[in-house]
């Protein structure tokens, strides 16, 4: 776990701090590093207490969480306000936005209204597929359905152009995972 947590660490680093930089500009440099190493003590902590577990959101997206929190806190104890985008809905610890998981299984589906017996096999469902989709894709679909940020939010994270590129992109992983779906269900299924 070390050796692939200080890769993990190696590789997000700029681009986790030019998010924190651009959504918190009241911190300071200082601030920013601080919350990005208090981030990484919180992440090794959470993984080494089992809190993490890689069906409910990719790495990236739990890592990125934990940073807005810690620099939440930071600007709390700073006594500045800073305002976060509307669009930019970052869920609660682990809590995934029902509506927005409801939206992926209805993407399948293309229909609502299937009982609560149906929608627990498919959530298991779902949760099994993302693991077989890339880690970009799971980061998209779970940044944006299960954590409810914005397209604009994760073109940021992940250095795409713009909220559209994010958005097409996620689209050709939807449509993977659509694909996927169908495929299991009918071998599970019958």
């Amino acid at each position: 776990m070390g050796e692939n947590l200080n890769k993990f660490f190696a590789e997000n680093r700029e681009r986790t701090l030019a998010f924190l930089r651009k959504r918190f500009s009241a911190l300071g440099e200082e601030d920013l590093k601080e919350v990005y190493q208090n981030s990484s003590l919180a992440l090794c902590e959470n993984l080494l207490a089992g809190k993490y577990e890689e069906q409910n959101a990719g790495l990236n997206t739990y890592f990125l969480r934990i940073c807005i929190n810690q620099a939440l806190k930071s600007v709390s104890k700073s006594g500045i306000l800073v305002p976060l985008p509307e669009n930019a809905n970052l869920g609660g610890d682990g809590d995934y936005i029902d509506d927005k998981i409801d939206e992926l299984i209805n993407f399948i589906y293309e229909v609502e209204g299937y009982d609560e017996h149906e929608r627990l096999r498919t959530e298991n469902l779902v949760r099994a597929i993302m693991k077989e989709l890339s880690e970009k894709c799971q980061d998209l679909l779970w940044g944006h359905y299960g954590d409810g940020l914005s397209w604009e939010v994760l073109a940021d994270m992940y250095g795409l152009a713009n909220a559209n590129s994010a958005k097409s992109t996620a689209n050709g992983c939807r449509n993977k995972f659509r694909d996927l779906f169908i495929e299991k269900k009918a071998i599970i299924y019958g």
